[in-house]
């Protein structure tokens, strides 16, 4: 089914990315694994209470086991608190109506998330490894929240060049670059977008939606890093944009059939495609667990990207220390 199919391609997508590598690889990260599986277990179970409410047949069940395995996703980690926002997709994917009911369903998942976010919060911000509020303005962070935001969709396309730290940028003469007003400006337009997609295209306002909502606690509009982006922050928000490209690719097809275009010549080329960028995903993969070796070839990548970050150095100097090669560590 056409469905299967979007499920497929989607999934396939996901699974072979490079920026999967540091929550794979990284221990530190295995946390994004365990919060992204209770996380959509406490989807499933909300979808299917969803569907059992219009249908008029009974799913309370299904309603307390989404909310017992959000507890578990927030417990694995402060972003699962985004699954709130979620919801409302849901709502809205399946077409449900707006009542007090459909608001009240959320309290219990909200009061949650408030607990649970600020406790991330408190928990996060150290004044010694993030930027702090007093770095920058508001006016500043929102025009690094725009630079994210591109930022990923840019890697998840194209996934080169990719690092475990991402430095803020250097200020010119106590100024961000200009071209951050760029940013902005196509954030702005993607936000028109979007809502004028809302009561036509259903897909695309869904997948987009879920990125940007499991993505918008983390765009440093609060500091909760010392790198303004992460590869390991778009582990669930991918899942929004390979369901686009899935929801993409089916859609080219049923278009050609309408159109009656040679079948021969689209679905073989199509395919192709596909399994060219998977295949090319695959390799990058490959390649960037290499990186993820040791700490020795993780710093040195840091440092090949950004070769006047401090802090890759200083790592570099502890794990010379650590082997003992305190000749290497003064020569960096």
């Amino acid at each position: 089914s056409g469905k299967a199919a979007v499920a497929l391609i989607a999934a396939a997508l996901f699974a072979f990315h490079p920026m999967r590598v540091e929550s794979v690889t990284w221990v530190t990260a295995r946390r994004d694994l365990l919060y992204t599986c209770f996380y959509f277990l406490s989807l499933i179970q909300y979808l299917k209470y969803v569907r059992g409410v219009k249908t008029g047949m009974g799913s309370r069940h299904c309603y307390l086991a989404a909310l017992v395995f959000f507890l578990f996703s927030c417990l694995s980690k402060g972003m699962a608190v985004s699954l709130c926002l979620i919801l409302f997709l849901i709502d809205y994917y399946e077409s449900r109506k707006i009542t007090k009911k459909m608001v009240f369903d959320k309290t219990p998942f909200f009061i949650m998330a408030l607990v649970f976010g600020l406790i991330a919060v408190f928990a996060t911000h150290n004044k010694d490894m993030i930027a702090g509020y007093s770095d920058y303005t508001w006016v500043e962070r929102l025009l690094f929240a725009c630079y994210a935001l591109l930022f990923y969709i840019y890697k998840l396309i194209l996934p080169t060049g990719l690092s475990v730290v991402y430095p803020y940028p250097d200020y010119e003469s106590g100024m961000l670059p200009s071209y951050y007003w760029a940013f902005m400006l196509i954030c702005t337009l993607l936000a028109a977008i979007m809502v004028y997609s809302i009561k036509k295209w259903r897909n695309t306002v869904f997948g987009f939606g879920f990125f940007l909502f499991t993505l918008v606690f983390v765009l440093q509009l609060i500091p909760v890093n010392y790198a303004i982006v992460a590869d390991r922050y778009t582990y669930i928000s991918s899942v929004g944009l390979c369901f686009l490209a899935g929801n993409a690719i089916c859609d080219f097809l049923i278009w050609a059939g309408n159109k009656k275009l040679n079948k021969q010549l689209v679905n073989p080329g199509l395919s192709l495609l596909v399994f060219t960028v998977l295949g090319v995903y695959a390799y990058l993969s490959y390649i960037r667990i290499k990186v993820w070796e040791n700490g020795l070839t993780l710093w040195s990548d840091v440092i090949q990207n950004y070769p006047g970050h401090a802090m890759a150095y200083n790592m570099k100097g502890d794990v010379f220390k650590e082997q003992g090669r305190y000749s290497d560590a003064l020569q960096l």
